[in-house]
């Protein structure tokens, strides 16, 4: 999963992490990426998740 740069998208992908875990979901850590490479490592199958 990964979240944005600017500070005020923090929150949210902890909130994402927390509920996702609770369904049975395993993360290796959240990723802050820029809308760039979000989509560069998303088309390439890195990451599956922005929050």
């Amino acid at each position: 999963m990964a979240q944005a740069t600017w500070d005020t998208g923090w929150f949210q992908p902890q909130i994402y992490q927390l509920l996702l875990e609770d369904l049975g979901y395993t993360f290796t850590g959240v990723e802050t990426l820029n809308n760039v490479e979000f989509y560069f490592f998303s088309a390439g199958g890195d990451i599956d998740f922005w929050a």
